[in-house]
């Protein structure tokens, strides 16, 4: 069992002398530091000693593996099967960083490293595939290869279910037939002789993938290998017989499916076919060492394989638009978070009182991990800027609440139930859109995951069609912002010159360095509460001083321009209390009944003093707050929507 030995040393050791805990210093020739050597493409490479346990310049015992020398001890060769592993401790703190409890679930899933058209290593790539129900953020992803390794350039957020394919180069001539590449690693080398790609990202060591060609598969020119659709795991593709020889061409001479799902793998035995036969008999020689290489076997029509953690996830809705009319500009977006290109043809379309089957004369494809807009309209003139992959009829969405169903025949693939209840603000002109974090058949179910759309698109609604959303702050809020920064700077709570009913308002400020977005917070005094909605995003920008009032009219509001009008709240003039809460998270509070301090006078707001630094803990104090004396408007004194003055400035 020498071999297994080697093999799998990285799960079985514990750790590897590059410190688990950490990401690898990395030399883009592999130098000691990765604590992986230098490799020369094939040129007697060493694999066995380059690093499956990690040990530099140690001998690896009964066996080590070189290019054309042959893997001894290898007649029990069927237990790597039952090898699994799913995690690993660090040596230096214990801590569980094991693919199982990684912060991310990213795996290597095809390997292209013997080009035909090519020389090596410009002609290699690889393919990774997020196997999680999260998002991805891949701008620190370290890549260490036999042959070289470093910080990957180019690559953003990986959907679920999506694959990103990185190569050497960036330019189509320097990459097999025009291939494009989603990252670049310019030290990366794949040996013909075998090797491991590693995925590190912020200190943790993510995937291994290595290949022996002769093991498990055979050794190819002019084709990738790629992990059984059913083997999607940082565990099992560390088993060189989860993987197989690609026989789909994606240009001539060259076979495989780079960043598409991998079709499921021909039946092997348990040592691998034809090359694990010869192998474990001793009895015949490999391809690799007569020299003979493999050509792939005939293309066949690829089944589409098993999908993992994921599936069709409604991810945004407009179904009240106002650039257009509902019957023209309504529509929803999905995103297929599986491994599995998804022909949409035969599913269904519902509401509660209506349904489309989804016909088509060809197939219309939604790819594993893109996102495809289903609208009632196909004219991007009449539907406000969108091209559908979908057109539907039969459904029409309630504007003040709905259920919208996507179904194959009666099996729900998922269902989103919104209604003015559920936290959600009514939206017009805006689309209601799933975080991106949240883009689960399963998650989506909560409204707390929701939230309104900040960005313009086509005719002047908001969304983002065929786009990934952003994050939302919270329960029924608007897009991303530190919220948590939100301080009330100056309240009128008793006008002069207008009615309480008609100038009654109170300044919210943003501190921070972004926008903040109050869609969904709620206003609250002692007597009643009311939740903010508008069919457009309400920013406040950075360093900004908004308005909120009872009024909207200059004319009987006392002069003011309000962002905002609200109801349902009247502050009391004797003492009372104004908070602003996201869900049951109380944001900022004033209250001016428990600290009668805090000046009231009719005809004066009171505000916040500048020289109190703007902190929801700092503004609960009396000291903090003085009388405006500056005329504004009607009469009234005040600074509604700019920046306090010093308390006593004239």
């Amino acid at each position: 069992m020498a071999f297994v030995r080697v093999l799998f040393a990285l799960v079985s050791v514990g750790c590897m002398a590059i410190a688990c805990s950490g990401a690898p210093s990395l030399d883009v020739n592999g130098s000691e530091e990765t604590g992986i050597p230098g490799d020369d493409e094939g040129a007697g490479a060493e694999v066995g000693t380059e690093g499956f346990d990690g040990t530099v310049g140690e001998e690896q015992g009964d066996a080590e593996i070189e290019g054309g020398e042959e893997i001894e001890e290898i007649e029990e060769i069927e237990e790597i099967e039952e090898i699994e592993e799913d995690g690993f401790e660090t040596e230096e703190t214990g801590e569980e960083t094991g693919f199982d409890g990684a912060p991310a679930e990213l795996i290597v899933s095809e390997i292209f490293y013997n080009p035909l058209t090519l020389t090596d290593p410009d002609g290699e790539w690889f393919e990774i595939t997020n196997i999680g129900k999260r998002s991805i953020p891949l701008n620190e992803l370290v890549v260490v290869t036999a042959g070289g390794g470093g910080l990957v350039q180019g690559l953003g957020l990986l959907m679920p279910g999506a694959s990103a394919v990185i190569t050497r180069s960036a330019y189509p001539s320097a990459t097999p037939f025009a291939l494009l590449p989603d990252g670049i690693l310019p030290s990366m080398a794949l040996p013909d002789t075998g090797g491991h790609i590693q995925l590190w990202l912020e200190g943790v060591l993510l995937d291994i993938a290595q290949y022996i060609p002769g093991l498990g598969t055979p050794p190819v020119k002019g084709a990738a290998i790629q992990l059984a659709p059913d083997q999607f795991s940082a565990s099992k593709n560390n088993n060189p017989h989860h993987w197989c020889v690609a026989t789909v061409p994606y240009a001539p001479q060259e076979h495989g499916t780079p960043g598409a799902w991998n079709p499921a793998c021909a039946e092997v035995g348990e040592t691998g076919g034809e090359s694990g036969e010869g192998a474990e008999s001793g009895g015949e020689e490999s391809g690799e060492e007569s020299g003979e290489v493999m050509e792939p076997p005939p293309s066949d029509t690829p089944t589409v394989p098993i999908w993992f953690g994921g599936g069709l996830v409604i991810t945004e809705v407009l179904y009240n638009p106002a650039a257009v009319t509902d019957e023209q500009g309504e529509w929803f977006e999905v995103a297929n978070t599986s491994l599995t290109d998804v022909d949409v043809r035969g599913l269904t379309i519902a509401d509660p009182v209506g349904s489309h089957l989804i016909e088509a004369p060809s197939p219309l494809w939604l790819k594993s991990g893109e996102i495809a807009v289903f609208a009632k309209s196909g004219n991007p003139q009449e539907n406000g800027g969108v091209y559908p992959l979908v057109v539907y009829g039969g459904v029409s969405l309630n504007n003040t609440g709905d259920a919208l169903i996507l179904r194959d025949g009666p099996i729900v693939l998922d269902e989103v139930t919104w209604n003015l209840q559920s936290g959600l603000p009514p939206l017009e002109g805006g689309s209601m859109a799933l975080d991106l974090d949240a883009w689960d058949v399963d998650e989506n179910d909560d409204l707390g995951q929701w939230c309104a759309s900040n960005a313009a698109f086509g005719a002047g609604d908001y969304g983002s069609p065929g786009e990934p959303n952003g994050y939302c702050a919270g329960t029924g809020t608007g897009p991303v912002g530190a919220i948590d920064g939100l301080v009330i700077t100056e309240i009128m709570v008793d006008p002069a010159a207008v009615s309480d009913a008609k100038g009654e308002w109170f300044e919210l400020h943003n501190p921070s360095n972004a926008p903040l977005y109050i869609n969904g917070l709620v206003i609250e005094d002692s007597g009643g509460q009311h939740v903010i909605s508008g069919g457009k995003p309400l920013e406040i920008a950075p360093g900004g001083h908004v308005v909120l009032a009872r009024s909207e009219s200059a004319a009987t509001n006392g002069g003011l321009d309000p962002l905002y009008v609200y109801s349902g709240v009247s502050l009391n003039n004797n003492g009372d209390h104004l908070a602003i809460r996201l869900g049951s998270d109380v944001i900022d509070i004033v209250d001016y009944a428990i600290d009668p301090g805090i000046p009231i006078e009719k005809g004066r707001s009171m505000q916040l003093s500048p020289t109190v630094q703007p902190l929801p803990t700092l503004n609960d104090s009396s000291t903090a707050w003085c009388l405006s004396s500056v005329p504004y408007g009607a009469g009234d004194q005040g600074t509604p929507g700019v920046a306090n003055p010093p308390c006593g400035a004239p």
